[in-house]
């Protein structure tokens, strides 16, 4: 199976509900709890606004270590903060 075949087949059980993401993005609550809006974390990272508002309204399907780093860098939190595991 190519790459792009399994991942369009993932995204489709991911979708269906046939398979749970286990992964659970903080970054909404933490800005929240920081009150820090997503101009001001664009100015403090160097991500585009895009990128913030993907990984803060939770659209995104990856989020690159560069980016995770950053964040991480300007919330002053670790990764377990902003990235909860969550079993199934």
């Amino acid at each position: 199976m190519t790459i792009p075949l399994f991942r369009y087949v993932f995204d489709n059980l991911v979708t269906e509900g046939i398979i749970k993401i286990m992964i659970k993005n903080n970054l909404s609550k933490l800005m929240g709890e920081k009150r820090i809006r997503i101009s001001e974390m664009q100015r403090l990272t160097g991500l585009s606004e895009s990128t913030i508002r993907r990984v803060y309204y939770d659209t995104t399907k990856n989020i690159s270590y560069e980016t995770i780093n950053k964040l991480c860098w300007a919330l002053e939190c670790n990764t377990q903060d902003l990235l909860e595991y969550i079993p199934d």
